[in-house]
């Protein structure tokens, strides 16, 4: 047993876990400070041999750890990718309604919106899911937690920008701003 938080979490060599398993169950323990439930455990297994029988059929000389890791990867781009698509679709087509109701400052205003959307949710994805195959639970945890705070910074320094140039049209910003940050809901209604 290991003791992490002031409680007693099992160590993946108890549970009998070996390769991804150890890293996932690490991670988790670590973040959380609880054992995963055994459901979990069989999800995480079920996924984990679909992607060791893939990266024996598919890569031949690759472990099933490195294939596993870069389809997480790669499934996390893409979702990061669809994000980032539907917020500037979304934001265009408010950020017209605006233009053609209010006048080209508030279409300016809106298209600075979408940026502040935009931005700083694409950079947390790119610290976050550009990882080393072998990462440790740590350095996950040190990239979510750097790349949280840069969201922050760059959504504040870019609110202060537009606080500065479209403080008279702050209305069409804040809204778009608004309707592209929904957009994540949207995305993950149809992903699931």
């Amino acid at each position: 047993m290991l003791v992490r938080c002031g409680r007693d979490v099992a160590s993946p060599d108890a549970a009998g876990l070996t390769g991804p398993f150890r890293c996932v169950f690490s991670c988790f323990t670590a973040t959380f400070c609880v054992d995963p439930t055994p459901a979990f455990l069989y999800s995480l297994a079920a996924v984990v041999k679909g992607a060791s029988a893939a990266a024996h059929a598919d890569h031949p000389g690759t472990t099933s750890r490195e294939v596993f890791m870069k389809r997480l990867r790669l499934r996390g781009m893409r979702l990061a990718y669809a994000v980032f698509a539907t917020q500037v679709f979304v934001g265009m087509i408010a950020a017209g309604g605006w233009t053609l109701g209010q006048g080209a400052d508030s279409g300016l205003a809106s298209l600075y919106g979408i940026v502040i959307a935009v931005v700083p949710g694409f950079f947390f994805a790119l610290r976050l899911l550009w990882q080393p195959a072998g990462a440790s639970p740590r350095h996950i945890a040190r990239s979510l937690y750097i790349g949280e705070f840069g969201k922050l910074a760059l959504t504040i320094c870019l609110f202060y920008g537009g606080v500065v140039w479209f403080g008279a049209n702050f209305l069409p910003l804040l809204s778009t701003f608004a309707v592209c940050l929904a957009c994540y809901l949207l995305v993950m209604a149809v992903n699931r």
